[in-house]
């Protein structure tokens, strides 16, 4: 039987920790799904750059060509990269 989800955890952590696949959608797949795949992948999987947003964008560019962020999505993410990283790092 599988055991039931953690709530303090969230629900990325849960399926990447059970090596399930994660469903990220939204309308068109160019800004707000995509952004959070990056953080996902960079954060979390530790399968993109994270020293700098700039480094995981343009990596994340290369795997995904339809990435297309809105200008207050991107600048959102850029100016708290660093803070993003920390609670990421952050026990749950």
């Amino acid at each position: 039987a599988q055991e039931p989800p953690d709530e303090d955890e969230p629900h990325a952590a849960q399926h990447a920790a059970a090596s399930r696949p994660l469903l990220i959608h939204c309308n068109k797949g160019q800004s707000r799904s995509p952004m959070l795949a990056l953080l996902h992948l960079a954060l979390q999987r530790k399968a993109l750059p994270a020293a700098s947003f700039r480094e995981a964008d343009d990596a994340f560019r290369g795997i995904y060509p339809h990435y297309n962020p809105g200008a207050g999505i991107q600048r959102f993410v850029s100016e708290h990269w660093s803070e993003l990283i920390r609670l990421a790092a952050a026990p749950f």
